[in-house]
């Protein structure tokens, strides 16, 4: 277990994985020195590209069909270190979701759009035990976590249900500021 609580992991909302986002991902890899980095609405801009690259695991399938006008949606990439890749076990996607299991310890990185209804997020979430859940939920929890808003009701209360079901401590974002993006860790780590 010591080995995993050392794990580091970073979760970055980049609105477009652009060459110039593709290539700071990479920099916080290696010089953050991060063990596994999800990019959340990476759009798919370039992502042959980023398939090809040695740090790359996995990521989250198109949703078809593409757009005629615009930008394709969602899109999650799971970037792992060479060190980390070797203790994966191993990683299975959804339209929202990238799991991984490293040493027996389940990570699940999550984008949920706002239009997501919570029954539906409530599928994405495994019954098995979760060690990380981190990632956009497009849900607000109030001053306590950098944010004046509160809600939508229904999704916060899903967030809280699955915490407390799930012996899961909910982390404060450092610095507070007014992210939709959240992290719950089990309570043994």
């Amino acid at each position: 277990m010591n080995k995993f609580r050392n794990t580091r992991i970073g979760y970055w909302n980049c609105q477009g994985l652009s060459d110039r986002k593709w290539v700071s991902a990479l920099a916080a890899v290696k010089e953050a020195k991060l063990d596994i980095l999800f990019l959340a609405e990476t759009w798919f801009l370039d992502h042959e590209t980023h398939v090809s690259h040695p740090d790359y695991l996995v990521s989250t399938p198109r949703i078809l069909p593409k757009p005629l006008i615009g930008h394709e949606q969602a899109g999650i990439v799971c970037l792992v270190s060479q060190d980390i890749r070797k203790q994966i076990s191993s990683a299975c996607v959804t339209r929202y979701t990238i799991s991984i299991k490293i040493n027996g310890h389940y990570i699940m990185a999550v984008y949920f759009p706002p239009s997501m209804k919570p029954e539906k997020i409530a599928e994405h979430i495994p019954d098995s035990d979760l060690s990380v859940l981190i990632g956009d939920i497009n849900t607000f929890f109030g001053a306590r976590y950098g944010t004046k808003r509160i809600g939508p009701l229904s999704r916060l209360n899903l967030f809280r249900d699955m915490s407390t079901n799930k012996s899961m401590n909910h982390l404060f974002p450092e610095p507070l500021g007014p992210t939709p993006d959240h992290a719950f860790v089990h309570q043994s780590l």
